[in-house]
């Protein structure tokens, strides 16, 4: 081998060995953001949830027990998703498949019907003032 080739070889593995690193920097930065939105999101969800729990507790929900069952099942998937973001274990994919199912099964189902039992209770409580 003549040192042009081995020249042209040590520059391209060190050009793959630069193309890898900055691969796995972007997966890293990608994953960071992701966990900081994850978390945000996480504190976001837990002061609704104490906001929602207040309210259902105020106007005595008859599900009361079994919601907060959910919020607190609900808490835990999001905190062990986080925690598989930062260690690699959990993929975007799996962060929208989690988040569309909570819109869905939780949001547009649980919330709902407490939803409109809160909006018949304050109807009712104006009807009577």
């Amino acid at each position: 081998m003549n040192t042009k080739s081995v020249t042209k070889s040590l520059i391209s593995s060190m050009s793959i060995f630069l193309i890898l690193q900055i691969k796995l920097l972007i997966q890293i930065m990608m994953r960071k953001k992701t966990h900081l939105n994850v978390l945000a999101l996480y504190h976001y969800f837990r002061e609704h949830f104490k906001d929602e729990e207040t309210l259902m507790k105020q106007y005595h929900y008859p599900d009361y027990a079994e919601h907060v069952k959910n919020h607190e099942e609900l808490s835990k998937k999001l905190s062990e998703i986080n925690d598989g973001i930062v260690t690699g274990e959990t993929s975007l994919d799996e962060v929208a498949e989690f988040m569309q199912n909570w819109v869905h099964g939780h949001i547009l189902e649980e919330d709902l019907i407490l939803g409109k039992f809160l909006h018949r209770i304050k109807s009712e409580k104006t009807l009577t003032e």
